[in-house]
């Protein structure tokens, strides 16, 4: 049984996912995180500097270092990008398993006065069942198939890693120093992937009181018993605020009112195990619905944490387990919550990688428990199930083999929420030619939201590629009175004008966007790269030029701008 599990499950979870490795980039995140990010390309100074103290959304060098193993490896060949995330994937799996029979021969330990454990579970068959559940459940296809999921990914394997070696250190083991160092190497590593590790000092606690069962010596013991791992972690949540204001990405009160966020916390805390029960109209992106803080489905969500949380109370003394275990998922899932609200999202599948362990674990007691001596039928039962899973992974796997599948998807069942969904659709459509489509979804987005200087720009490049000049330079100027003065899609509106004004012979005001286009996004290298290729894609190779000469002023490496630079001959 054990060898099935360490070999088998790993080999299903890599034969289920395995047309992922012929997905592609995504335009959600990927560019940003992967494709435009130069500090990933090389191991300067300036490159290690910033994945060490860099804030993009998050503090995460380990994640940013994996991305940079991928691009030594095959340049901005996805293949290599994907086969890493599937191979943290399986290790996953593997260290599911491993968990969860640690923490059975740890519960039928004696505790520290000798009191036996009162219950015994089969847990190398709990075991077995959870991480195949676990490996091949369609939720946990965006972990995987999106190149972005990479930073909870990684998060997710070393939490389970520094998870397992602090009970191997409480379980017998003969040397325990080495394994609490372990522990705490890996708790390091998880939240240098990603701060969702924040709450990982507060599990720890969960697993003293079961299934270690060690005796209670007071708050100030356990402060201090647990400070290496606290300090850290405040640290690193202080920072990840810092980050995401730093992007734009954490709302507001106004946006995002307090008591709807507390609503769709309770509401999330039951989401994730319905999807998890149904997996079907799984999608990136999950619409905050503002109007319905009091509707029903949240205000039986509260009434069902308030039912579960008098239980766990009720059984306390008795059944600890449960109230470790549903503890246990709330605080895996707590950062994730949305009481710091980030994004636009209400829900997110990746969310629930590491907090769908305890569904994992109940439904395996649950099938133990009732067909307790009808070993070949629960086995079938099992495997049927996971057959089944394991086929709606596939299917959804088929979503993200690229943009388009993927937006098409999302606004299949989510069609008026999401202005991001329209312009990352309208992009994929722009890109293979489908002009006319893309300025429809263009349009579309703009009724809902008509202040987003991305969509204005979006409609303007489809305009501008269509030849209809005058509309597009509204388009245009709508993007900059909707913009920030200076930023990226400010850049790229000033350099789109400039191309149009020159196209229609106004040569004064061309001049003017063209050094509106140079001075805007100071600090953006790739913004500038990106702006010379679309000179150049309309035939203005000197503004081109400039453009390729201010992107390897600011970032000294970059040697593709100066090789498109040096590219374009001189007159």
């Amino acid at each position: 049984m054990f060898w099935a599990a360490v070999g088998l499950i790993p080999l299903a979870v890599f034969l289920t996912y395995l047309p992922v490795l012929k997905a592609g980039f995504t335009n959600w995140d990927d560019p940003l995180f992967v494709l435009d990010n130069l500090y990933i390309r090389h191991f300067d100074p300036v490159s290690l500097k910033w994945i060490f103290t860099g804030l993009l959304g998050n503090w995460a060098p380990v994640t940013w270092l994996s991305y940079s193993l991928d691009y030594r490896l095959g340049g901005q060949d996805p293949f290599w990008f994907h086969l890493q995330n599937l191979v943290l994937h399986c290790l996953a799996t593997v260290l599911v398993f491993l968990l969860v029979r640690q923490i059975g021969e740890a519960a039928v330990l004696p505790d520290k006065s000798g009191k036996p454990a009162t219950k015994v579970y089969p847990f190398q068959t709990i075991a077995w069942i959870v991480a195949l559940f676990f490996g091949v459940h369609p939720l946990h296809v965006e972990n995987v198939a999106w190149i972005t999921g990479r930073i909870d990914l990684l998060c997710a394997v070393f939490s389970l890693a520094s998870l397992l070696f602090y009970l191997k250190q409480h379980a017998g083991n003969p040397k325990p120093r080495a394994s609490f160092t372990l522990s705490l190497g890996f708790y390091g590593l998880a939240f240098m992937s990603k701060s969702n590790a924040v709450t990982l000092p507060l599990v720890l606690m969960l697993l003293d009181v079961w299934p270690l069962r060690k005796p209670w010596k007071g708050l100030g013991n356990l402060l201090k018993e647990k400070a290496v791992f606290l300090l850290p972690a405040l640290a690193v949540g202080v920072a990840t605020i810092l980050a995401r204001q730093q992007l734009n990405s954490v709302a507001s009160l106004m946006l995002v009112p307090m008591d709807y966020r507390i609503m769709n916390a309770f509401h999330s805390i039951f989401f994730y195990p319905w999807k998890m029960l149904m997996p079907f109209e799984l999608c990136p992106l999950y619409p905050m619905l503002q109007g319905s803080t009091y509707s029903g489905p949240y205000v039986l969500s509260l009434v069902g944490f308030g039912i579960v949380s008098v239980f766990c109370v009720r059984t306390w003394k008795r059944a600890p387990e449960y109230s470790v275990a549903w503890l246990f998922y709330i605080l895996t899932l707590l950062p994730t919550l949305g009481l710091i609200s980030v994004g636009s999202q209400a829900a997110a599948d990746r969310y629930a990688y590491l907090p769908s362990l305890v569904p994992f674990i109940l439904v395996a007691i649950l099938i133990n428990r009732l067909f307790p001596t009808k070993r070949l039928f629960a086995a079938v039962l099992v495997i049927g199930l996971s057959a089944g899973l394991a086929w709606g992974a596939r299917q959804q796997v088929g979503y993200w083999k690229d943009s388009t599948s993927l937006w098409e998807h999302e606004l299949r069942y989510y069609p008026i929420n999401y202005p991001s969904a329209y312009s990352c659709l309208g992009d994929a459509y722009r890109e293979a030619g489908n002009l006319d489509g893309a300025l429809r979804l263009y349009e579309l987005g703009l009724q809902g939201f008509p202040n987003l200087a991305f969509l204005h720009n979006g409609k303007g490049a489809v305009l501008l590629e269509m030849g209809r000049n005058e509309e597009a330079v509204q388009a245009f100027q709508d993007a900059l009175s909707t913009s920030v003065s200076g930023d990226d899609q400010a850049a790229l509106a000033h350099a789109h004008l400039d191309v149009l004004y020159s196209r229609m012979g106004k040569g004064d005001l061309a001049e003017k966007e063209r050094g509106l286009a140079l001075s805007a996004a100071p600090t953006n290298a790739w913004q500038h790269f990106d702006l010379g290729e679309r000179y150049l894609k309309y035939g203005f190779p000197e503004q081109a030029q400039a453009q390729f000469r201010l992107a390897d002023k600011i970032y000294p490496w970059y040697a593709e701008a100066r090789a498109k630079c040096d590219g374009i001959p001189t007159r």
